[in-house]
């Protein structure tokens, strides 16, 4: 599904450039608005689910690590977005069994010490109780991703660049610009390539509009690359994923 978006961009915006004066735009190709695949919520509701499974498992082992006889029905990874007291109560329920030195990397991970509403954590779990409790993730089509490559070209030879996210029905603008060039040999070798992007679009502040492949993919990268190396130590080290 994350190659269909990437490679074949279905939801198309198109370059348009006049040479002669310099100006261009980047308009769309159709609506904007016609539904995604019906498996573009559920495969990312999978990808937030599991991983949270894991984060989960993580919790029991590390409570069986410590040679508890537990059931590990109670037990789960916390993500908290505020350091008050009943997030703290709330983390100590959910690690009922685990050593004082692992409770405390499990505090260092959470998303208030960072202090920012984009941690990977936070959206994780967003994801994953939005899609468990209120409704099926929602993702719609955005133009707002656009690339211009540049061959023999100097970045600062763009001039007056303006993007319209606002923009969904075809033929509207995604983005005008001018150019500069510095001779006219130049000129033929302006190219330009459109990105399409799939957004969140599930009425949450901390989601809507946040392009849905490059967070799934960070979210991944962060608990397999940050999350997991942290213990280590004490559950041993996960095979390569």
């Amino acid at each position: 599904m994350f190659d269909w978006i990437r490679k074949e961009q279905p939801y198309r915006a198109i370059p348009e450039f006049d040479p002669q004066t310099g100006h261009g735009r980047i308009y769309l190709a159709e609506d904007l608005l016609r539904p995604l695949s019906e498996l573009w919520g559920p495969l990312v509701g999978d990808l937030a689910h599991n991983l949270m499974s894991a984060l989960d498992h993580l919790i029991c082992q590390l409570a069986v690590a410590e040679g508890k006889e537990i059931d590990c029905e109670r037990t789960e990874f916390p993500v908290c977005i505020r350091d008050d007291p009943e997030s703290q109560r709330y983390i100590r329920s959910k690690t009922t069994g685990l050593a004082t030195g692992d409770v405390d990397r499990i505090r260092d991970l959470q998303p208030y010490k960072r202090g920012k509403r984009q941690d990977k954590l936070w959206l994780l779990n967003r994801i994953n109780n939005i899609d468990k409790h209120r409704r099926l993730l929602l993702s719609i089509p955005a133009a707002h991703g656009y690339e211009l490559t540049i061959f023999r070209l100097r970045p600062h030879q763009f001039r007056d660049v303006q993007a319209f996210p606002q923009n969904t029905k075809a033929g509207q603008d995604v983005a005008r610009f001018r150019v500069e060039f510095a001779d006219e040999a130049e000129k033929p070798y302006l190219d330009l390539k459109t990105i399409t992007q799939i957004v969140f679009d599930v009425g949450d502040p901390d989601l809507d509009g946040e392009s849905v492949l490059s967070q799934s993919r960070w979210i991944f990268a962060y608990v397999r690359d940050n999350v997991f190396p942290t213990f280590e130590d004490r559950v041993g080290k996960l095979p390569p994923l």
